[in-house]
This record gives C-alpha cells, sequence and structure tokens, in this order.
C-alpha cells in the first residue's frame, strides 16, 4: 500500500461546491511540513511553494499551494476521527 492510499479517507465538513483544494494534498503538505519541522500555518505554505516540485510527485497539486489562510481553514474542516486514524495506520 502507498502511503498516499491513506490519505484517501480523510473525511471532512466541507461542502463539495467549489473545492479548490482536495483535503489529502493539504493533509499530505501540513504532516509533511510538521515532520521537517515547519509548525505554522504561514511556514507550511512557505514549505509548500519551496517544495512544490517534490509534493507533486505524491499528489497533483493542480492548483499550486494555497494560501495560509485557505490551508487553517481547510484543516479545522478535517473530521479529528479519520485524522488520527490516519496518524495511526
Amino acid at each position: 500500500m502507498e502511503i498516499t492510499n491513506l490519505f484517501d479517507n480523510i473525511e471532512e465538513t466541507r461542502s463539495t461546491i467549489n473545492q479548490k483544494y482536495p483535503v489529502a494534498e493539504i493533509a499530505f503538505l501540513v504532516i509533511s511540513s510538521f515532520i521537517c519541522g515547519y509548525n505554522n500555518w504561514h511556514s507550511i505554505t512557505r514549505f509548500g511553494d519551496a517544495n512544490l516540485d517534490w509534493v507533486r510527485k505524491f499528489f497533483p497539486y493542480a492548483n499550486g499551494i494555497p494560501t495560509r489562510h485557505n490551508i487553517a481553514r481547510i484543516i479545522r474542516l478535517i473530521k479529528p476521527e479519520s485524522l488520527n486514524e490516519l496518524l495511526i495506520n
């Protein structure tokens, strides 16, 4: 199993209308950033911008890296149980 498959099971409470950034992409970006020592929304955005070619090896990021405000908003809308299950697996 590829690690990216684990991100397919993340549940969120966003409406399906106008979703510019898939939740799996955002969760992967945030977790990768945390592992690399980036621990706030602004630095996560900088990490994503600086490593866009690398993160695109795992997910398409068709719309690029979102702003720090969008990252924070999307993360807040993830169901905690599904994120917990992802981290355990």
